[in-house]
This record gives C-alpha cells, sequence and structure tokens, in this order.
C-alpha cells in the first residue's frame, strides 16, 4: 500500500498541492482521474521521487517502475524492441505474446507504430517485477486494439497482487478498465471502487465545466 500524508508541491507560485494525503490500495488497477493541470503527472513524479515534496510518501520499501507519456527514441544509437526487453529479462516470451509483439521484436523502436513502441516500454516496465507500477497517460497515441491488449498485461500483474496506477484521461473506458478510481484536481474530491464512486456528482466536481 501507498501512503501519503500532507503532501505539498509547488512549482515557483503555482501550488500543485497543499497538505494532501491518500492512500492507495494494493493489488488494484487505479486510475488517477482529473483534468489537465490537475496534478495527476505530478503525484506519478512524487510517488516515484522525481521531484522534491514536503510530507510523507511511504512505499514500504515496495520496488517501483514507470512508464512515461510519449517518450523519445534517439534514432542515432537504434535499439531493438528484443534489445530492450533482454536488456532487462531474456525471459519475455509470455509478455510478448500477451502484447502481440512477437512480429516486431527485430524493429527498431524508431520504426514500429507509437502503439507497438508503447507496448514495447509497457513490456519492459513488467520485466522489472516491480511492487508498484506507475504509468503516466499511456495510451496517448495508442490504437484501440493496442490498449485492450495493454489493459490485459496490467490485469496480470494486479492478479500478482501488485499495485498499478494509471493516469487516464477516457472517461468512457474507466468501468471497463479499473476497478478503484481516484478523482482528483489539486486536491482529492473522491476515491474508492469504481461501481461507488463513477457518477455524475463526482465528475462534475472534478472536471466542472469543462465535463
Amino acid at each position: 500500500m501507498i501512503k501519503i500524508n500532507d503532501l505539498s508541491i509547488k512549482y515557483d507560485s503555482n501550488v500543485v498541492f497543499d497538505n494532501l494525503s491518500i492512500s492507495f490500495p494494493q493489488g488494484a488497477l487505479i486510475g488517477l482521474i482529473g483534468p489537465n493541470g490537475a496534478g495527476k503527472s505530478t503525484l506519478i513524479k512524487a510517488i516515484d521521487r522525481e521531484i522534491p515534496f514536503s510530507g510523507t510518501i511511504d512505499i514500504n520499501g515496495a520496488r517501483i517502475a514507470r512508464v512515461f507519456q510519449k517518450p523519445t527514441f534517439n534514432p542515432v544509437f537504434p535499439m531493438s524492441i528484443r534489445e530492450l526487453l533482454t536488456d532487462i529479462n531474456s525471459d519475455f516470451k509470455d509478455i510478448v505474446a500477451t502484447l502481440h509483439l512477437s512480429e516486431v521484436l527485430d524493429k527498431q523502436l524508431t520504426e514500429v507504430s507509437g502503439g507497438q513502441s508503447q507496448k514495447a516500454l509497457v513490456a519492459r516496465a513488467l520485466l522489472l517485477d516491480a511492487d508498484i507500477l506507475l504509468f503516466d497517460e499511456p495510451l496517448v497515441g495508442v490504437d484501440k486494439v493496442s490498449e485492450k491488449e495493454i489493459f490485459k498485461a496490467l490485469k496480470n500483474e494486479v492478479a500478482k497482487n501488485k499495485t498499478v496506477i494509471v493516469s487516464h484521461h477516457d472517461l468512457s473506458t474507466l468501468e471497463l478498465y479499473f476497478d478503484y478510481l481516484v478523482f482528483l484536481n489539486h486536491q482529492i474530491i473522491a476515491q474508492g471502487a469504481t461501481e461507488k464512486v463513477l457518477n455524475h456528482t463526482n465528475l462534475k466536481n472534478t472536471f466542472g465545466a469543462t465535463l
């Protein structure tokens, strides 16, 4: 379980969080939901200790793996998907099968589609065998087929009692993909099991006039 207490973060004079407290359950696929600029990416960066903050974030010694939003690849130093995965763990057969990457394993990351490269990065993160998996808008530029394959792989990790947190923007798929939701807009608007907190009131309180 991730326990956050009195988290405060600001960029110059822009306050993102002021004494935010929240706990994330273990063994759940968690959707982090909110408008642009609500602090979703900032919260993920804080959990991963990428940015300074005040307050406490307790992960109880858990290992973290993270996939960034729309990463770029250096064409000067090309790498194949096979090389990307083998660098972590050569036993990637099952994950490659789940994500349907077999046919592109020997292609360079700069040669494949956005969906395929993103699936490769998801596969790499899963091979790290971390306890907590963080995904910051991993579906940007990903087609629907690849999206379903990615979430199938993530649900497999949850079945192993891992905590998976995904910053997500497509409100139409919340019930399909997530068993737990956190509505965020610089503060916690609501959190809980999807069937309990996915309602118009929480959506309106989170997104306001932008909904």
